[in-house]
């Protein structure tokens, strides 16, 4: 691919106005130009990171700008494309669906991918077969789909050795570690999560490397059975949160909050657990990430409960569940959210009902646990 491109590319992306001027880039062919389109993709991916609604927007417009790039190369045979321009463009568009929760929608665009893929003549790239791995591997565990997504990624890093790419073989750990999360195997989880901290490097994935810390502090909360692995888990947090990588209003942030709350709660230091809880809701609210505002919700709803306070409780519940239906999760995730909902009304909330609506939102979308496959 020709990169004579590349700096017109990058200024053209700095003028836009995003997510707002995304439509744009369909109707000016200074736009079509595969430089451009991948500095668009990239784009896309990190604000799927930090504002999964504004990236989601973004993402819709990828597949048509590969059909844009392609009407110009057959109009202007000096016009550069590059192959796979329409995988990579329903790839990105698929991962936004599925960070919306859009289960539907994002396995239709998996299979406009592979299509797309069958329809190009060139060898696709070990780089590109990989990044597709990844991402569908991400949307069967979100499927609750674990033994598949469990094959992709063995299939992965048999491809993909330490020596070869040290980072995708850590995008593959995290998935492994966020699986063995799913499925409650949580001493094997801290070594995969381990493993793919030590591979990730934060410069080059800052989103994937938040995941990471942000399950390897998860495990250790809901794993523990000693103050010095919570401990552990929330100096983990604490590095994360100072890292400048993200802004304070950014969807790992906040994540990063959420679980702080969490580890303070195990601790009893209730106040400040409380506040982490209700700083984290009322922001990844703001940046439309219902499925962590509604498990947040369920943690929050230990700590009133175990305090007495059924006013706030039922408060709570009313604010959150008509949140739930918009989350696309199957029949039997949802019975457990609604039972949740119901032991709040009768002020019959206890542990068992609260871990049975934990473990319904593990099968829900947009993500559970974190990960950084998209």
């Amino acid at each position: 691919m020709a990169r004579r491109n590349e700096p017109q590319a990058r200024r053209l992306l700095r003028n836009l106005q995003l997510p707002d001027d995304a439509p744009r880039v369909l109707l000016q062919p200074r736009y079509w130009t595969a430089e451009f389109f991948d500095r668009y993709l990239e784009t896309c991916d990190e604000w799927l990171a930090n504002d999964p609604l504004a990236g989601r927007i973004m993402a819709a417009v990828a597949p048509r700008l590969a059909e844009r790039i392609d009407e110009r190369c057959r109009l202007e045979p000096d016009a550069v494309s590059a192959p796979f321009l329409h995988v990579r463009a329903h790839l990105v568009h698929a991962s936004a669906l599925r960070a919306a929760g859009d289960l539907t929608e994002s396995e239709l665009a998996f299979e406009a991918a592979l299509q797309a893929m069958v329809a190009s003549a060139a060898e696709m790239p070990l780089s590109l077969w990989r990044d597709l791995q990844l991402r569908r591997a991400h949307l069967r565990m979100v499927q609750g789909r674990f033994a598949e997504a469990g094959r992709l990624v063995d299939a992965i890093l048999d491809h993909s050795p330490e020596e070869d790419d040290a980072h995708v073989h850590g995008r593959a750990r995290l998935l492994r570690g966020s699986l063995c999360v799913c499925l409650e195997r949580h001493d094997e989880a801290l070594a995969e999560l381990s493993a793919a901290l030590r591979h990730l490097d934060a410069r080059r994935s800052p989103r994937a490397y938040h995941a990471a810390i942000h399950n390897f502090a998860g495990t250790l909360t809901v794993s523990a059975n000693h103050p010095g692995a919570l401990a552990q888990a929330l100096n983990h947090l604490r590095q994360a949160r100072r890292s400048g990588q993200f802004g304070r209003r950014s969807v790992p942030k906040l994540k990063l909050r959420w679980i702080e709350g969490l580890i303070l709660m195990r601790v009893g230091a209730t106040r400040r657990a409380e506040r982490a809880f209700e700083r984290a809701r009322r922001g990844l609210a703001e940046l439309g990430a219902a499925w962590e505002v509604v498990a947040i919700a369920v943690d929050h709803s230990e700590l009133l409960m175990l305090e007495d306070r059924f006013e706030e409780l039922e408060q709570l519940a009313a604010e959150i569940f008509p949140q739930i239906d918009t989350l696309g999760i199957d029949t039997g995730s949802y019975d457990a959210l609604t039972r949740w909902r119901d032991a709040v009304a009768t002020r019959g909330l206890n542990c068992a009902v609260i871990d049975a609506a934990r473990d319904a939102l593990l099968m829900g979308p947009p993500r559970s646990p974190s990960s950084a496959a998209s």
